[in-house]
């Protein structure tokens, strides 16, 4: 199975004029893991697909300084139930519902 056949079944693409489309215009590239696709601030005029493997998408100014691992780490065995929002720094603006849903649990 070619990789634009599986690309075709994981989007159950079935029309032969769109096949058609993406093999003719179609590209194919195998990316290495921590590399950038498309750089921020940056104007795209095409759209990635991922065929397999994960892709990990944050701006530049998404907090670093201390690896999950690390920060999960602070925690582990001190608490009874641990909460996740994928959100900014500030989830009271970026999520307010989901964190009040939280909240709310406690």
């Amino acid at each position: 199975m070619t990789e634009f056949d599986q690309l075709f079944k994981a989007l159950q693409i079935n029309e032969d004029n769109l096949k058609e489309e993406i093999l003719d215009v179609g590209v194919l590239q195998n990316v290495s893991k921590n590399s950038y696709i498309i750089e921020q601030d940056k104007y795209i005029k095409w759209l990635a697909l991922a065929i397999s493997g994960k892709v990990r998408v944050w701006q530049e100014n998404e907090d670093r300084a201390i690896p999950i691992e690390v920060q999960r780490s602070m925690y582990k065995g001190k608490v009874k139930k641990v909460f996740t929002l994928h959100s900014s720094l500030t989830p009271n603006f970026s999520q307010p519902e989901k964190l009040a849903n939280i909240l709310l649990e406690l």
